[in-house]
């Protein structure tokens, strides 16, 4: 949503588990004393390519539970490489996937011509924050059990980071929930999201 922002800005945010300033996630895991993680591991990930990557989300089930939600994920994946890459200010992974762009023959020649630097910069600020959402209120939503937010001593840290690019800027805990969309989280968090609307937060 940061970096869309910068070129249509939103009337609006509102969000379930999202982490919208980068370098917010970074400064949440670091008060925790962790930095690294998984899709940090290998740049371009795909989500639930394989176990590992499966398990991550897989806190609090039993294993016949892992077992079939798996196999049903073989059947329904969800690719979401490009998306880690640039939600997660991986550095590696972003100049992997610009390169690769750099060497692609579909590259229109008046991108070529302004520079690999040129493109690279453009990529890399992205991922930052500037005063495109100055004016507009935002929402977050997050599980007391998700698994991006485990591990951090202060779980309000990315109110602190991120609240200064914001007009409005609230973060909501929902207890016992996951880092996940399935129906029973629908329910609870859209009911939030409504309340929200109705209590006229977006307009305020």
């Amino acid at each position: 949503m940061w970096a869309l922002a910068k070129f249509f800005r939103p009337d609006g945010i509102s969000g379930y588990g999202m982490t919208n300033n980068p370098l917010a996630r970074f400064a949440g895991a670091s008060d925790g004393g962790k930095y690294s993680w998984l899709y940090e591991k290998s740049s371009c990930r795909i989500r639930e390519r394989g176990k590992p990557d499966f398990l991550f989300y897989a806190s609090g089930m039993t294993q016949n539970e892992i077992d079939r939600r798996y196999e049903n994920c073989h059947h329904s994946p969800r690719f979401k490489s490009t998306e880690d890459t640039f939600m997660f200010f991986n550095i590696a992974a972003l100049t992997e996937t610009i390169m690769k762009l750099w060497r692609a023959d579909f590259l229109p020649a008046a991108e070529r011509t302004r520079g690999l630097a040129a493109i690279i910069r453009e990529n890399l600020d992205l991922c930052f924050p500037d005063d495109s959402l100055n004016q507009v209120n935002v929402l977050e939503l997050y599980g007391t059990e998700d698994e991006i937010m485990l591990g951090t001593k202060d779980p309000t840290l990315a109110s602190t980071i991120t609240a200064p690019y914001c007009k409005n800027f609230k973060m909501i805990f929902l207890e016992g929930l996951h880092h996940c969309t399935d129906a029973k989280h629908s329910s609870i968090f859209g009911a939030v999201w409504l309340d929200a609307i109705m209590d006229d937060y977006f307009n305020s």
